[in-house]
């Protein structure tokens, strides 16, 4: 079904599907970010703190991107020149 759609359709939707898969991206480096906020010890506990903010707002990045992109997308496809 995609073949036969409009090429400037087919663009948008793959950049969108990309946009979402490079969001997924971002949220799961997130995690990891909060999955090694543990590694330091409790000598450094602001070392742990600044991971533990660093990782939250990089899921929340990662997850906005990921909301958004439908959005993007039928934005693109309306506004279409």
């Amino acid at each position: 079904m995609i073949n036969k759609m409009d090429p400037k359709i087919k663009k948008i939707i793959i950049k969108s599907i990309m946009m979402g898969v490079v969001g997924g991206f971002i949220f799961l480096f997130g995690i990891f970010i909060l999955l090694s906020a543990p590694v330091w010890t409790v000598h450094h506990f602001e070392m742990m703190q600044i991971t533990t903010i660093l990782g939250i707002l990089v899921m929340i990045i990662g997850f906005l991107l990921v909301l958004l992109t439908p959005v993007y997308c039928l934005y693109k496809i309306i506004n279409q020149n």
